[in-house]
C-alpha cells in the first residue's frame, strides 16, 4: 500500500455527484480481421492476462476518517475483474450519434469508491461491423501521459505484438487497515508536520505576491486565473453529459505546425479558439475580452516514466476572440 500524493488526493476530494473526476477514452476498432475473432470474452481474457502490468486496475482508495490524512492506495483483497467490465449494444443504425449518446451515459455515471476506480465497456452494434471500447479511469490514478502508457499496455498496434515481460512475483493483495490504524497513523503524522505546514504557507504567500506583481506590471502580458469574461457556460452543472466526436488528419495538423514554426499543441489551441468563437457568435455571446483556458501540462521527468499517478501542472493561456491577437 502507499499514500496518495497531495495532487492525486485532490482529484478525489474535489469530486462531487455532479462534477466527476474521471477521464474517459473511446477507441473504435474493426474486429473483422482479428485472429480468432473478437468478442467480450476476448477483451476479458486480454485484460486478465495483462493485469500484472495494469497497476491501477487492482488498487482501490481507502479514505482516512475525518480526512485527517491523504487516502491510501491498497491492492484490493476483494478485487473482481467482472465488477469492472460492461457489455452494451447500440440501437440501429449504430452511427456516431448513437455512439456519442451511449458514451455520454457512461460518462455521467460516477465510479464506485468501494472498488478500484476504473471501468471498461465494450459496445457492439456500430456501423460497418465495428466495435467501441470505452475506458474510464479516475484522475486520482492517472494523468494524461500515464493514461497513454496504460493504454499502450492494454492495446496492441500489431497483429503479432511483442511479448510483454512481466514481474514473476505472484500478486498478493493488501490487508485493509482498521479505522484505529488509519487514525493513529494520521495523528502521529500530524505531530511531525508543523514545520512543513509553516514552510508551505510561507512559500504560498511568496508565490501570491509574485503573481500580484506580475499581473500589475503593465510591461508583462500574462494570463492569470479568475479574470476570464463571464459566459453563460460558467454555471452550475448537472451529472448529465453530452459527447460529440470530431476528427482531423494528423498530417494536416503537422503541415500547419511546420508552416508557422509552432507545435502541435499550438495548432490544437488555435482550432479550439476558432470553434469556441464560432459557437459564441452563433449564440450572440462573444465576449469583448479573450477567453482564459487552463491547459494541463506534464511535468513528468524521464525517470518517472511508467509510474502512475499525476505529474501535471496548469498553464493558463488566452484564446483570442476575434481581432485581439498580439501584433
Amino acid at each position: 500500500m502507499r499514500r496518495l500524493t497531495g495532487l492525486d488526493a485532490a482529484f478525489l476530494a474535489i469530486e462531487t455527484p455532479t462534477s466527476h473526476m474521471h477521464v474517459l477514452g473511446v477507441a473504435v476498432v474493426d474486429p473483422l480481421t482479428a485472429p480468432g475473432g473478437f468478442s467480450f470474452g476476448t477483451v476479458r481474457a486480454l485484460i486478465e492476462e495483462r493485469l500484472p502490468l495494469l497497476t491501477p486496475f487492482r488498487r482501490r482508495a481507502v479514505e482516512v476518517p475525518l480526512g485527517l490524512q491523504n487516502p491510501l492506495w491498497i491492492d484490493d483483497p476483494d478485487f473482481d475483474l467482472d465488477d469492472h467490465l460492461r457489455l452494451s449494444r447500440l440501437p440501429p443504425p449504430g452511427g456516431p450519434a448513437q455512439l456519442a449518446e451511449a458514451v455520454a451515459g457512461i460518462a455521467a455515471e460516477q465510479l464506485d469508491r468501494s472498488k478500484p476506480l476504473w471501468e471498461l465497456t465494450l459496445i457492439e452494434g456500430l456501423e460497418y461491423g465495428h466495435q467501441a471500447i470505452v475506458v474510464k479511469v479516475h484522475h486520482s490514478a492517472i494523468d494524461g501521459l500515464s493514461g497513454v502508457e496504460l493504454m499502450s499496455v492494454l492495446f496492441d498496434l500489431e497483429a503479432e505484438p511483442a511479448t510483454i515481460e512481466r514481474d514473476s512475483d505472484e500478486w498478493v493483495p493488501d490487508r485493509v487497515p482498521t479505522v484505529q490504524e488509519l487514525v493513529g497513523h494520521a495523528v502521529v503524522s500530524w505531530a511531525r508536520q508543523p514545520l512543513l505546514v509553516a514552510r508551505a504557507v510561507r512559500n504560498l504567500g511568496r508565490s501570491m505576491v509574485r503573481l500580484a506583481k506580475r499581473v500589475g506590471d503593465d510591461a508583462v502580458e500574462m494570463t492569470a486565473p479568475l479574470n476570464a469574461p463571464r459566459l453563460a457556460m460558467n454555471a452550475a452543472i448537472s451529472a448529465r453529459r453530452k459527447i460529440a466526436f470530431a476528427s482531423m488528419p494528423l498530417d494536416d495538423v503537422k503541415r500547419v505546425k511546420n508552416a508557422f514554426g509552432v507545435k502541435v499543441n499550438d495548432v490544437v489551441l488555435a482550432v479550439v479558439a476558432g470553434a469556441l468563437r464560432s459557437y459564441l457568435e452563433q449564440r450572440g455571446e462573444l465576449p469583448d475580452r479573450p477567453l482564459t483556458v487552463t491547459v494541463p501540462t506534464s511535468v513528468r521527468a524521464d525517470d518517472q516514466r511508467g509510474s502512475m499517478g499525476n505529474r501535471v501542472s496548469a498553464l493558463f493561456t488566452a484564446l483570442p476572440r476575434r481581432d485581439d491577437r498580439p501584433g
